[in-house]
């Protein structure tokens, strides 16, 4: 961190403190967070399965409203530390650092020609957190703390392979693909964590090329279109899976 920029940190941690720590250490939380914690909980205590969630014997022994990944991610942490009404905030906690780390390091590597504006990481977390929809969620334990992750991943990892050193077409073609299948695997996590809003980051290889030009056309529909196959294989090979096509 640079030691120039590092007090201007106090802005947006002081004010993710103030719009969100209030709810992050008082029980209890909005309606369908409460739910996607009983489900986690229920899960770590053997209760379901990761396919097949149970939220009670009376009302959703099988809950099917929602993909599972960030349930079966918040039941990991229900099993380190207990069954304890705080467990799923510190979950909250826990993406949304993970999500500003990712935020900084996008900054970074757009801004990593400017030695003015690389330093400047707190800018783009302090306006993130502003959107009132953001700290709301994060005060909320929200499906979309954990695709975010995912999401956010899967950008970067794109990004900076547009970067790679040059090397020779056949090279370059099996990094490109490397690439593309990593991001597409990030795709399939964010997508079994809340659905199809998760596959905007196909539009990444266009995007880049539209603003930069630094990539051929030829070259981002090659990569997107690889990545869209891939999904859809990936999600074929789990469609072969009885769990995971009931569930």
């Amino acid at each position: 961190m640079n030691k120039k920029h590092a007090p201007y940190w106090v802005l947006p941690l002081a004010y993710a403190g103030i719009m969100m720590l209030p709810s992050l250490v008082s029980e209890g939380t909005f309606l369908d967070g409460l739910i996607y914690a009983v489900l986690a909980r229920n899960l770590a205590a053997g209760l379901g399965s990761f396919w097949t969630p149970y939220f009670s014997a009376s009302q959703y022994p099988q809950w099917y409203e929602h993909p599972p990944v960030a349930l079966g991610l918040e039941s990991c942490f229900f099993r380190v530390l207990g069954d304890h009404v705080y467990v799923e905030h510190i979950y909250s906690a826990c993406t949304a650092l993970v999500t500003a780390w990712l935020i900084v390091t996008l900054w970074k590597w757009c801004c990593r020609q400017d030695e003015e504006l690389r330093p400047l990481g707190w800018l783009p977390v302090l306006f993130w957190l502003m959107n009132p929809q953001i700290t709301w969620a994060y005060s909320n334990n929200m499906l979309e703390n954990t695709m975010g992750i995912f999401t956010l991943g899967a950008v970067l990892v794109l990004l900076r392979s547009f970067t790679a050193v040059r090397l020779g077409v056949l090279s370059a073609m099996a990094v490109a693909m490397a690439v593309a299948m990593v991001a597409a695997m990030m795709i399939v996590a964010a997508a079994l964590t809340k659905g199809p809003v998760a596959f905007f980051p196909f539009a990444v290889p266009a995007i880049y090329a539209l603003t930069t030009g630094r990539i051929s056309w030829r070259r981002a529909w090659a990569i997107t279109v690889f990545m869209i196959a891939t999904v859809v294989g990936l999600f074929g090979l789990l469609l072969l899976w009885p769990a995971a096509r009931v569930g």
